[in-house]
């Protein structure tokens, strides 16, 4: 498994996933039910459908645009685990990352391919990038029925006495994870 900036194709193969898999949770949940907040924000609502209507080519040199929320460039916000091809591969993961282009926001997997290293590799890269970057600690607001797949990767919850009283309510759904970086 490969993980990089998506090349165009590649984009719009994970661009056609995620839609699909919208759709798919919206007929399940019913007509008056949004889909999960996750996919909203990494999906057609989010920073790849951003991605997917201002592509860039893979030496871009724009500047900050307004194509993504926060004024951040969308080509520091999106990275791909693939398989098969430097430039023809088919995209099995995503990480859709923060405006510093190393935490991650939201990622996915496509279901054929958990359990196979898929999300602990774009994981692995999003920490090199933060070591790179001379951080001592990442952290990431995990998804409750993600809890374990972190604990796998050596990240500990953070306490409930830990956490600022504003964000207790986001308990049921996130949980902060943190991780030392050596």
């Amino acid at each position: 498994v490969a993980v990089r900036k998506p090349t165009q194709r590649e984009l719009g193969l994970l661009y056609a996933w995620l839609k699909h898999d919208e759709a798919s949770r919206e007929a399940v949940q019913g007509a008056g039910r949004d889909p999960a907040k996750y996919w909203s924000r990494a999906g057609a609502t989010g920073a790849i459908q951003s991605y997917w209507e201002e592509p860039c080519g893979i030496e871009c040199k724009r500047r900050l645009s307004s194509v993504a929320p926060n004024n951040t460039h969308v080509c520091t916000r999106l990275i791909c685990a693939v398989v098969g091809g430097d430039t023809h591969g088919l995209p099995v993961g995503f990480a859709v990352l923060k405006g510093d282009a190393c935490t991650i926001d939201a990622m996915g997997t496509y279901t054929r391919w958990r359990k196979c290293g898929v999300g602990a590799a774009l994981v692995e890269h999003c920490l090199d990038e933060a070591r790179r970057r001379g951080r001592r600690e990442y952290s990431v607001d995990a998804v409750i029925s993600a809890i374990l797949f972190w604990r796998r990767l050596g990240f500990i919850p953070v306490p409930a006495r830990d956490i600022p009283k504003d964000k207790l309510a986001e308990l049921e759904f996130h949980r902060p994870v943190v991780k030392q970086l050596r």
